[in-house]
């Protein structure tokens, strides 16, 4: 939210709450937007997915679960119900393997992706669709999409 808070304030000079103040829909009618969509294919995707997890899990997370463990948290609290928690605190309780932790966070992660996968097909009328996995060569077309409509260029 910080970052994305932050991108507006850096295209547009104004903070996102004082977008979000305004009337309406909270963006000037004068302003036009054209979505891009990367849809990769769901195999890379869910790789891509059990990948991150278990960089994550090299990288500390057990410790991370670890200390909010410690702090006594509701588990109702929307840290505690972060992709893979409850699969880690399982591990660390001695409820399940490391190995059962793993494959269980990877896959609601790749259930998460999946939902949101759904979403975007669904919900999201993109200008520009490109199917597979983001790759720098994606660049030029996508740029030169972006140099064509002018994202920020008013009506």
């Amino acid at each position: 939210r910080i970052a994305r808070a932050f991108e507006v304030f850096e295209a547009t000079g104004q903070s996102l709450a004082k977008w979000q103040a305004l009337p309406g829909e909270g963006v000037p009618i004068h302003l036009r937007f054209h979505p891009i969509l990367i849809d990769p294919p769901r195999e890379a995707l869910y790789r891509s997915c059990e990948r991150r997890f278990a960089e994550m899990v090299e990288n500390g997370a057990i410790e991370e679960v670890r200390d909010l463990i410690a702090l006594n948290l509701d588990s109702g609290l929307p840290i505690m119900k972060a992709l893979g928690v409850k699969d880690l605190v399982g591990f660390l309780d001695g409820a399940n393997t490391l190995d059962e932790a793993i494959s269980a966070a990877q896959q609601a992660t790749r259930r998460y992706a999946k939902r949101q996968t759904t979403w975007f097909r669904n919900q999201m009328i993109p200008k520009l669709a490109m199917s597979g996995q983001y790759s720098k060569r994606m660049n030029d077309e996508i740029f030169s999409f972006v140099m064509k409509k002018w994202l920020t260029r008013v009506s």
